[in-house]
């Protein structure tokens, strides 16, 4: 694949033999990953020209697109259409969801009736699995959710800036998402009643199979109001932040798997592999707002001067490093061992401190602990 140049020239690539392999994997696929840049890049021009029709700040990205293509010197007629397309899936019957819809215009809602559901839009950026790195596979082909439904799931279990005081909404995701597409404007009761259809029968046809985690209890929905806490972390998320998906995503597993017993630890790795994605992002910030490149220790002596309970929140957060290695590594520099001595408690509260960090990250929220805490 070859660069765009700030003249808007592309210019060939010089392969290395590791990139001339990775190329000839690429034809030997049947030419599938050349087939989706293409398309990329075709529909990145399209939605280009939707995002600049909408008055929305979108800037032109070759990363994202995997194609040499200037929108500025090929302006084809786009068709503009006024139709939203909303993802839709059923929810885990186990999880904690609000006892009144979730509906926030124009990102989407979530319900609880007979049975849960959310409906997430999704049209109005491209999904990832159309952002193909030259030579490779495409960019979310392993992933279960878009990124639209990440931040708007990720924006709802975030709203609660105390978990331990008044419980968070936990999502479980059930199916695989449904398209609904809604002539535009789409008011809120309308995408409740809409999406409750495609709901219904989503749920009829999964009707009969297990889909609860080993949890001995269903808990009772949350009877407080989510809506302006989501909005305002929905509206504070940058969506070209890959990284920030990253992080966000896995506190969203993280928050699935935590509902087996038997996937404990893999719930605990991917809320640590979160709690680095939100570190990383501190970091980049206070270098930013700093002038040079600060290290993994100067954000956390940061941390330590910001929270209340800052040294402590330092500890935890350096001991959970050490969980993290001997999870991830079967043999590190603190041993062997055919099961992790990591505690049990350990696991759940990760989830809990990911709050904090992103509730920071996103509102400059300074976590005041609680009694509970």
């Amino acid at each position: 694949m070859g660069h765009l140049s700030s003249q808007g020239v592309c210019h060939a690539p010089n392969l290395s033999v590791n990139e001339g392999h990775s190329k000839m994997r690429s034809v030997l696929r049947g030419r599938r990953v050349d087939a989706l840049a293409l398309s990329s890049g075709v529909c990145s021009i399209v939605w280009w020209h939707l995002d600049s029709w909408r008055g929305l700040d979108t800037a032109f990205s070759v990363r994202e697109t995997g194609r040499c293509c200037n929108p500025n010197d090929q302006k084809p007629k786009a068709h503009y259409s006024m139709t939203a397309t909303y993802a839709v899936r059923l929810l885990g019957s186990d999880g904690t969801y609000p006892w009144k819809p979730l509906v926030i215009e124009p990102f989407g809602g979530l319900a609880l009736d007979e049975f849960p559901w959310c409906a997430v839009r999704v049209s109005d950026r491209l999904p990832a699995s159309t952002d193909v790195p030259p030579g490779d596979y495409p960019v979310g082909s392993i992933s279960w959710l878009q990124p639209q439904e990440i931040r708007f799931l990720a924006a709802a279990t975030l709203a609660e800036a105390h978990p331990r005081t008044w419980g968070r909404l936990r999502i479980y995701t059930r199916s695989w998402h449904s398209e609904l597409r809604l002539e535009e404007p789409v008011t809120a009761s309308r995408l409740v009643e809409e999406s409750r259809v495609v709901a219904s029968d989503l749920f009829r046809r999964a009707t009969g199979v297990d889909e609860c985690g080993d949890l001995v209890y269903t808990p009772d929905p949350l009877r407080r109001n989510y809506t302006a806490e989501a909005r305002g972390l929905l509206e504070r998320m940058d969506v070209t932040d890959s990284l920030l998906h990253r992080g966000l995503y896995k506190l969203l597993i993280a928050t699935e798997l935590r509902r087996y017993s038997k996937f404990l630890e893999e719930s605990a790795l991917a809320a640590l592999i979160s709690r680095e994605a939100a570190l990383e992002l501190l970091r980049r910030r206070l270098s930013a707002q700093g002038g040079q490149r600060l290290r993994l220790e100067d954000v956390l002596s940061h941390i330590a001067e910001t929270f209340p309970t800052g040294e402590p929140f330092v500890e935890v957060l350096q001991t959970d490093w050490n969980a993290r290695v001997m999870m991830a590594h079967p043999v590190s520099e603190h041993g062997e061992y055919w099961s992790p001595p990591v505690e049990v408690e350990d696991c759940f509260d990760a989830l809990h401190t990911l709050t904090y960090l992103y509730r920071y990250l996103l509102l400059d929220e300074v976590w005041e602990p609680t009694d509970a805490d």
